[in-house]
């Protein structure tokens, strides 16, 4: 396992997974434990940029905060530092950077 618990990390696509694994009976897609169309639902509508929030790990998979689902390196993108360098947000009012927290 690439990740650490604390590390924001982000989904692939469906897309993107579909391309690189291929479809299973045409509703989940066939990397290491499964991605299926209910998880990319879920992602899209309770992350719409994606990124998680690894709370737990197993030898096998993480468990990321607001979601039940079990995930796998396959499924992930970018590494922690890529996530947090696309969530910086510049405050005009006091010429600052600051993380945006998007849980």
């Amino acid at each position: 396992m690439k990740y650490k618990v604390g590390d924001r990390v982000k989904i692939r696509t469906w897309d993107s997974m579909e391309k690189e694994f291929g479809l299973r009976a045409g509703s989940w897609i066939e990397c290491h434990l499964g991605f299926t169309l209910r998880m990319e639902q879920e992602v899209e509508e309770k992350h719409s940029n994606r990124v998680l929030t690894i709370e737990m790990l197993n030898t096998d998979y993480y468990r990321c905060c607001g979601m039940a689902w079990q995930w796998h390196d396959d499924m992930i993108e970018d590494t922690e530092e890529e996530c947090r360098k696309a969530s910086l947000v510049h405050n005009e009012t006091t010429d600052r950077f600051s993380l945006m927290d998007f849980e």
